[in-house]
């Protein structure tokens, strides 16, 4: 699938998406204990309890649609896409003009690819930054009061207050 093909329709489609049923994930450390080396991963989910909008998004894009079960039995199945490493920088680059809560994620993602995908030993001044990128997007996506500016206009929302 060429990501890089995609309208500006369907691209800020996407992008809203991501905006606002999304995850910009990153992070970087022992990703499998079984196997203790220090690595950079970076991929996309949505989560949704209407499954066709993911079915879109793996028709469109790729990835994988998973479930998950809810605890309790009232509520709805909830199902999740994820987009893995290679499809996110490509996503990422083109959907990025289009993003506004999660557009510095994304531009942090982008500027640090080569730092992220760097495969083989990482020196102590590389680990410095990825462990500086895992703090700078935790600030980013932590719960609370957050802000992002469209034009002129500037919205703020606070957990648990009205839009």
């Amino acid at each position: 699938i060429d990501v890089k093909k995609l309208g500006n329709v369907t691209a800020g489609y996407i992008a809203g998406l991501i905006d606002g049923k999304g995850y910009v994930h990153y992070r970087f450390g022992h990703l499998v204990k079984r196997h203790p080396h220090e690595g950079a991963e970076t991929y996309i989910t949505v989560s949704n309890t209407y499954k066709p909008i993911l079915v879109y998004l793996q028709s469109t894009l790729g990835g994988a649609i998973h479930a998950n079960p809810p605890k309790n039995p009232k509520h709805r199945m909830r199902w999740f896409w994820k987009l893995g490493p290679q499809g996110t920088f490509t996503l990422l680059d083109r959907i990025a003009p289009y993003l506004q809560v999660k557009r510095e994620a994304a531009n942090l993602i982008l500027s640090n690819k080569a730092l992220i995908t760097k495969t083989g030993p990482r020196t102590e001044s590389e680990k410095k930054r990825l462990r500086g990128l895992t703090k700078k997007m935790r600030a980013l996506t932590k719960r609370g009061l957050s802000s992002f500016s469209n034009g002129d206009i500037m919205i703020r929302k606070a957990h648990g207050q009205p839009h």
